[in-house]
C-alpha cells in the first residue's frame, strides 16, 4: 500500500449481514515480538498489541497457516485499483484463508482521476462474496495532479457508496501529510490507518480516530515470501458501524 506499488502496476454486503460487529482478539501465542519503539508508543496501558499485515501480489507466496503461528491476528489484502484492475492474488488468497481463523479484509487503491462511483462498484463487485470479517479500506495516497477539493469530493463519494451498499463504515489509509493536505477533519467520522515509518509517528493534528499504525514496509514474517507492511492495532477493536 505504497505509491511505488501504483507506479509499478500502471472491507461485502454478505459479510456485513452475517457479522454486524467485528472485534480483533489477542492470540494465545507470541513468537513474533514487537519492535521496542512500537511498544513504547503504545504505552503500558495498552494490552492488546494486535499485529497485522497488508499484502498484495508484490509480497509473493503466502502461507496463512504459518502466518497465524507468527502472532499475526489480521490480514488486509489488496482487492482492486481504479475502475478495472483486480490484484491477481486476491481471489486465491480469499480461498486460502478459509479455515485459518485469521481476521481479514480487503482494500481498494484509489485513483483520483477516475470516477469514484465506478471505483466503488468495481471494489464491491470483487469483495461482495468474500465474506470478510473486517471493514473495507480505501487506500488514498496519490493525487494524479487532481486538486485537494476534487480528491475530497471523490473520496467522500466512494466512502458513502460503499457504506450504503455494504452497511459497514470503511476505514481510510494514508500518510499523515497526505491526510493534512488532501483529506482533513471532514473525514474524522471514518477510522484512520496511518502509514508512518518513523520511530515516533507524526499523527496529523486534528485527527480524532486513529485505529491502525503501519510502522514499517520492510517487515519479515514467517509465511510471507517477501518483505511486507506490518501493522499494529492501537485501539482494542475494529468495528463495523451499522
Amino acid at each position: 500500500m505504497k505509491i511505488v506499488k501504483y507506479i509499478l502496476v500502471i472491507v461485502a454486503a454478505y459479510f456485513v449481514v452475517q457479522r454486524p460487529h467485528f472485534t480483533l482478539q489477542k492470540p494465545s501465542n507470541s513468537p513474533e515480538k514487537l519492535p521496542h519503539h512500537v511498544k513504547s508508543q503504545l504505552g503500558s496501558s495498552t494490552n492488546s498489541q494486535l499485529q497485522g499485515v497488508d499484502i498484495s501480489h508484490f509480497n509473493g507466496n503466502t502461507d496463512f497457516t504459518l502466518l497465524k503461528q507468527s502472532n499475526i491476528s489480521f490480514v488486509y489484502m489488496k482487492a482492486t485499483q481504479g475502475t478495472g484492475y483486480v490484484d491477481p492474488t486476491y481471489h486465491d488468497r480469499v480461498k486460502q484463508l478459509k479455515g485459518t481463523n485469521l481476521l481479514n479484509g480487503a482494500y481498494h487503491f484509489y485513483e483520483p482521476e477516475k470516477d469514484p462511483i465506478e471505483q466503488a462498484k468495481h471494489f464491491i463487485q470483487q469483495v461482495k462474496v468474500a465474506n470478510h470479517t473486517l471493514p473495507p479500506v480505501l487506500d488514498v495516497e496519490i493525487t494524479q495532479n487532481v486538486d485537494a477539493d476534487k480528491i475530497k469530493e471523490g473520496v467522500k463519494s466512494w466512502l458513502t457508496y460503499v457504506y450504503d451498499t455494504l452497511k459497514c463504515k470503511p476505514m481510510l489509509y494514508s500518510y499523515g501529510s497526505f491526510w493534512q493536505q488532501n483529506l482533513g477533519k471532514a473525514f474524522n467520522e471514518y477510522p484512520f490507518w496511518l502509514a508512518d515509518y518513523a520511530k515516533k509517528p507524526n499523527v496529523p493534528e486534528g485527527l480524532t480516530d486513529w485505529r491502525v499504525w503501519q510502522y514499517t514496509d520492510k517487515g519479515q514474517v514467517s509465511g510471507i515470501e517477501h518483505k511486507v507492511d506490518r501493522n499494529i492495532l492501537i485501539k482494542k477493536e475494529l468495528t463495523c458501524h451499522v
